[in-house]
């Protein structure tokens, strides 16, 4: 839970090397030499975890959130030079972080640092990654983040964002991902039409509409004799196998005929047998043939 800092630097000679923070940049510039006095005044000294290594020494530490100036001084036999200046921006995660999950897209919520007055939003979905800079009114007034949902898992990351002019600065990623892919709806009407062909049975109409994108998903019809509505995709004569393409609010409409071989009394019903999607029964009563 602790957001900490990683200071590196390659040393030159066997020089001490401090590292020294504070609200302001630096008056000097890189190479200066400055006074114990000068390095003391400027800041507090950038203590933690020294990581001796080679080529290269490092420097772990806490720094509270805020906007941080960081100066490293070389102390040697004939004293003290300013090497060059570097900002960072620390700031705590986001929390409580909650997805709310609908047809095609969700709804992304979390607890703001203080810090931070800015989130960026980031998504994996299908294959194709995309993100989203969100301001703190934005949020307020969308009561959240919105991300698209598609037929397979997608990954959220969400990471709080302080900005110094043009320089942003992010906090750890807090992540969640939506794994169930709520099925869109999709309502049907069947009606009679006039029989087609000299040698044709009954014939229907099927009309198909949903209220959101649909693709991919497939449906299959079926008329089965007997008092009993079926069940399954199986339980029956296949009267139409299509695979549904919707934009929302266009209807699609199929015309079937129903064999003179599937005596009446008897039922039409469709059923999904592929892709994500649920159907909306129309009225029995236009289901049943008697």
């Amino acid at each position: 839970g602790a957001v900490r800092i990683r200071v590196s630097w390659t040393p030159v000679d066997n020089s001490e090397v401090r590292i020294m923070r504070s609200d302001a940049a630096p008056a000097w510039k890189f190479g200066t030499w400055v006074s114990p006095q000068q390095m003391t005044q400027f800041g507090q000294e950038v203590t933690g975890r020294l990581i001796s290594g080679r080529p290269e020494v490092a420097l772990e530490a806490d720094l509270g959130p805020g906007v941080h100036h960081l100066v490293p001084f070389s102390i040697g036999g004939t004293g003290i030079v300013a090497g060059r200046h570097t900002m960072v921006g620390v700031t705590d995660p986001v929390r409580h972080l909650a997805v709310t999950p609908f047809a095609d897209y969700a709804t992304v919520s979390w607890e703001w640092p203080p810090s931070a007055q800015l989130a960026e939003i980031a998504w994996d979905l299908d294959g194709d990654a995309d993100c989203e800079l969100i301001s703190r009114s934005q949020y307020r007034s969308a009561g959240g983040a919105r991300v698209p949902l598609g037929r397979g898992p997608c990954t959220i990351e969400v990471r709080a964002v302080i900005m110094v002019g043009e320089t942003s600065f992010t906090a750890p990623p807090v992540g969640a991902v939506i794994d169930k892919v709520l099925d869109v709806a999709v309502s049907y009407t069947v009606s009679a039409t006039p029989a087609i062909g000299p040698f044709g049975g009954r014939s229907k109409k099927v009309v198909f509409t949903s209220e959101q994108d649909c693709t991919n998903v497939q449906v299959r019809m079926v008329a089965s004799p007997g008092r009993v509505m079926p069940t399954s995709a199986t339980a029956g004569v296949a009267l139409l196998d299509t695979t549904l393409v919707l934009q929302p609010g266009i209807p699609a409409e199929h015309h079937v005929t129903v064999p003179r071989a599937v005596k009446r009394p008897y039922w039409v019903r469709c059923f999904v047998t592929g892709g994500q999607a649920r159907l909306i029964e129309p009225p029995i009563s236009s289901l049943k043939e008697t």
